[in-house]
């Protein structure tokens, strides 16, 4: 199962998350929230609601139960494309008064969320989470502080759902690498230090500053499997049903072959194949969708050296030579997401041929 998980800030935050997300839905929605009182449910509504164009004040219905109103829109597709499915209602149910099943049955909330013409967002919905459909988005919601809130985001794999933040904090960042710099930034595993890919000045410079052999592929992130698409040959369904549908976004490193004509020959070390996978982390994820192509990534170390894990663990010599270093007030702790606590880099493993092979054991264990 998918997931994102964010840390807000503030109300405002919150609200922001919810109105990106909303712009991300395909099809008709059903969003489960679960959490405690005051965890953040109701503002996610609101800030949900406002990204689908509702203008009406968005209050819990804790009383009636079902609050709906009117849609005249279509949703945005991953693709940026807009869905051909038209939306009536949006229906805010708040379940915390309910006391049975049967309660919610005699609603006709079933008949709601099996709409396809409705969004649905559920406020306490562990209480009916055996009627939920089974393309139901899961939002769990923690307290943290007065001001905190942890928001983890659990994409079930028949949603198609594509969800990053904006690059509102990580604008210089982007502006570096789409001018052809080098940056050194957190990932899921790893802190990386990359480039764009279709620079091959930066990919020269990249190779020089971290003084890797030429002859070493390096590796590839990307933001989505539409984009790694257009950098490798037709993927072998196997690959997508045994790695990548339950691995992607993680760390699991797929080498595959690639279109040589789109890759330079630095970063696939002159062969035929190239190291790709898509991060779990929002950060390397909104840098690579606001840039619009993959980003090198490999650890941001001299080869040979200590991979670094924490933002006190990469070298200083190193950050004299790259244009951009994300502050560690915005890399550590991560907005968003908490970077793994396993010191571990990707697994590595070979599928360009059979049998497969792993070039190198990390975080996902693999068996077959």
């Amino acid at each position: 199962m998918k997931q994102n998980i964010f840390i807000t800030k503030s109300n405002k935050e919150t609200q922001k998350i919810a109105q990106e997300f909303s712009s991300c839905l395909i099809n008709r929605g059903v969003i489960a929230l679960f959490g405690d009182l005051g965890a953040g449910k109701t503002t996610f509504v609101q800030g949900l609601a406002k990204g689908l164009g509702i203008k009406q004040r968005i209050i819990s219905p804790t009383f009636i139960i079902v609050r709906s109103y009117e849609l005249n829109g279509k949703l945005q597709t991953a693709n940026g494309k807009t869905s051909s499915q038209i939306l009536k209602l949006f229906y805010h149910i708040d379940l915390y008064r309910t006391e049975s099943v049967k309660d919610v049955l005699g609603l006709g909330i079933k008949e709601i969320m099996n709409n396809p013409e409705n969004v649905v967002v559920i406020e306490w919905a562990e209480k009916i989470e055996n009627l939920l459909p089974k393309n139901t988005i899961k939002i769990y919601f923690e307290y943290i502080n007065d001001t905190e809130r942890k928001l983890k985001i659990v994409q079930n794999p028949q949603v198609e759902l594509r969800f990053h933040p904006k690059g509102g904090k990580y604008q210089e960042a982007i502006k570096v690498l789409k001018q052809g710099g080098i940056v050194i930034f957190p990932t899921d595993t790893a802190f990386g230090i990359g480039c764009r890919i279709d620079n091959e000045k930066a990919v020269q410079r990249l190779f020089t500053i971290r003084k890797r052999p030429t002859t070493q592929a390096t590796l590839v992130l990307v933001d989505t499997v539409r984009m790694a698409q257009g950098y490798l040959e037709p993927i072998f369904q196997e690959v997508i049903d045994k790695l990548i549908e339950p691995y992607w976004p993680g760390a699991l490193t797929i080498v595959l072959p690639c279109k040589k004509e789109k890759v330079p020959s630095l970063v696939r070390g002159g062969e035929n194949t190239i190291g790709v996978r898509i991060p779990n982390h929002p950060i390397t994820r909104t840098l690579i969708r606001e840039i619009g192509v993959p980003i090198l990534g490999p650890s941001a170390n001299f080869h040979g050296e200590q991979t670094p894990y924490e933002f006190e663990e990469i070298d200083t010599e190193l950050i004299k030579l790259v244009d951009y270093l994300i502050p560690k007030e915005i890399a550590s702790p991560v907005f968003g997401e908490a970077r793994s606590d396993i010191r571990l880099a990707s697994t590595v493993i070979d599928c360009s041929e059979k049998p497969w092979k792993i070039l190198r054991e990390g975080a996902i264990q693999l068996s077959f």
